[in-house]
Order: structure tokens, then C-alpha cells, then sequence
């Protein structure tokens, strides 16, 4: 292994503490096109003021399935090492619903001529939940237990790590390191976020001269919960369309395709297929991003950004 890589990869081993709740973040397949949402670290990585809008249909035609939409800034300060980013993220799963509205601050470190860098992040915000059981459908009105109503803002802080070159990026991260509770109202059942851990990777490999190989992956870690994979295997054509294929351990198998309109728009769609027992009760998950990139200080990117 390179001595420029060594450095890296050890702090990630070290930040990488094992601490294995229910699954409380919101899943996306194309996170490869926005790892912020997990990973404040990643600010500022695309030298551009970068905005991606996404969202997500879980298991479509199950009612009370998850519903994800997703919107992330991010940009370099000029003349510093230092970038900002803002998420806002409405999640909703059956009666409840949660608005996440989190800032990021990241600063980088070039560790050598080939441009590899090393950025560190914060990430910190509130996330504003609530979950009403008079919306649940029961037989019995007159039962106290579907009366509760919770409305609580829930703050939080989250850390990243992410070491990228051109064509190649390897990130560690935990959104949330506070484990909020919930429910308020006395429940002896301490319903309560629980940290998630994130680790992933991908690397650009060229083919020919007009296909480039683009594998990548993201493992998520939670206590109480199976350890979440997912691999995806993409082909960039002519340095406009990706096409690509996505497995996760023991859930899920899809399809995913990313066009590049210009040097500033990017346009994506992903489809997944349930292979649990779940597949009776839906016709799959599906997936929408637009991206937006835009660099003040040159007219127009030379070729697109991977990561």
C-alpha cells in the first residue's frame, strides 16, 4: 500500500468503534451521488457550489412505507481549506415524520502531489419529530393506547472522515453521535435515536477510451439490527451516462441510471427490487435525482465530477 494512503486508512480504523438499534436513517440507492446526507466530510470535495435534490418511494403500493425527499448544499469557501454544507430532509414511515434540518462544516488536508486529500467534518441540527397514533388505523376508537400525540425537537451532532482523489474515495462517518429519546411521556418503552455507522467506498477505473468502471459500496452499521450492504457496479459512457447495477445484502436488487445533461446538470432514476417477503405487498422502490453543479471560477467542467 502507498505511504500516502496509510495515513488515511488508519484513522478511519481507529474512528471505526464498534457499536452495533433498529434502522432509524433514511436508505437511498444512489448515495454515491450524495454522500452528504450521511458524511460531513464530504463538503466542499466537488470545488463547486453543489446542490442535489432527491427522492426516494420505498416499497410503493405498502401503505405507510417510507417516503424520503432530500436536499443538499454544499460549497468551498474561497482562498481556505474550510467548506459549509445544509441538508433538509423530510423522512415519513407510517404515522410519524421527521424533518431533519442539519448544517455542515469540513475542513481538508492534501496529502500529495496527486491531489489525494484528507477532510475532516461536523455535522449538527435538529430534527424535528413527530408521530400521531389518532392517523393509525385501529377497530377501537375508545382505546387510549392510538391517542398519543409526540412533538419533539430532537438536536443533534454527527462526525465524518473522507479521504478522495480524482478517481477514488473512501469515507467513514456517524450522523448522529446523541441518542435522543423520543417519547417524553413517561413510556417505560424508551423509544430513542441510536447511533448509525457508515463506511464506504468506490473508485473509477478506466476500460477504454470511451467506458470507464465504476464499483462502489456503502456498509451501515446499527445496534439490535443486521448489518446493512450495499454494492453497486456502474459503466460511464462517453462521460455522459452511467448505467449500473445495485445488490443489498439479503434485501434488494436494482437498476440505476445517471445522464449528465450539460456540465451543470445531472439527472438520475433508480429502481430496486425487494427479494424479501416484503416483494407480495409492492411493486419495488423507486429513486429521482437532479444535481446541480456550478464553479464561478472556470466556465465549465473539462469532464464530470464521479464523486
Amino acid at each position: 500500500m502507498k505511504k500516502s494512503a496509510i495515513l488515511p486508512l488508519s484513522i478511519m480504523m481507529l474512528f471505526f468503534v464498534s457499536a452495533l438499534h433498529s434502522q432509524q436513517e433514511a436508505q437511498y440507492s444512489m448515495y454515491m451521488f450524495n454522500p452528504l446526507s450521511v458524511n460531513s466530510a464530504y463538503a466542499g470535495t466537488r470545488d463547486a457550489f453543489s446542490a442535489v435534490l432527491l427522492y426516494r418511494n420505498q416499497w410503493t403500493g405498502f401503505k405507510g412505507a417510507p417516503q424520503t425527499t432530500n436536499l443538499s448544499l454544499h460549497a468551498p469557501i474561497r482562498y481556505s481549506n474550510l467548506s459549509l454544507g445544509l441538508s433538509v430532509v423530510d423522512d415519513r414511515l407510517g404515522t410519524t415524520q421527521t424533518t431533519g434540518i442539519k448544517g455542515d462544516i469540513a475542513y481538508k488536508i492534501r496529502l500529495n502531489r496527486k491531489k489525494h486529500y484528507l477532510s475532516f467534518g461536523l455535522k449538527t441540527g435538529v430534527d424535528l419529530f413527530s408521530a400521531s397514533q389518532t392517523k393509525a388505523l385501529i377497530n377501537d376508537n375508545t382505546d387510549a393506547t392510538y391517542s398519543n400525540v409526540i412533538n419533539r425537537p430532537l438536536f443533534n451532532v454527527g462526525a465524518g472522515i473522507y479521504y478522495y482523489g480524482k478517481r477514488h474515495y473512501l469515507g467513514l462517518s456517524t450522523p448522529k453521535l446523541v441518542e435522543n429519546v423520543y417519547d417524553n411521556t413517561g413510556n417505560t418503552r424508551r423509544f430513542k435515536q441510536v447511533q448509525h455507522y457508515y463506511l464506504m467506498g468506490g473508485i473509477v477505473i478506466p476500460v477504454n477510451s470511451v467506458v470507464q468502471f465504476k464499483p462502489s459500496f456503502v456498509v451501515k452499521a446499527v445496534e439490535n439490527a443486521p448489518l446493512s450492504a450495499d454494492i453497486n457496479a456502474s459503466f460511464l459512457f462517453y462521460d455522459r451516462l452511467w448505467v449500473g447495477g445495485m445488490y443489498r445484502l439479503k434485501e434488494s436488487c436494482g437498476l440505476n441510471v445517471v445522464f449528465y445533461i450539460n456540465e451543470y446538470l445531472t439527472l438520475g432514476y433508480a429502481y430496486d427490487y425487494t427479494l424479501t417477503k416484503l416483494r407480495n405487498y409492492n411493486t419495488g422502490s423507486h429513486e429521482i435525482m437532479i444535481g446541480f453543479d456550478m464553479n464561478r471560477r472556470q466556465r465549465s467542467f473539462k469532464t464530470p465530477r464521479y464523486f
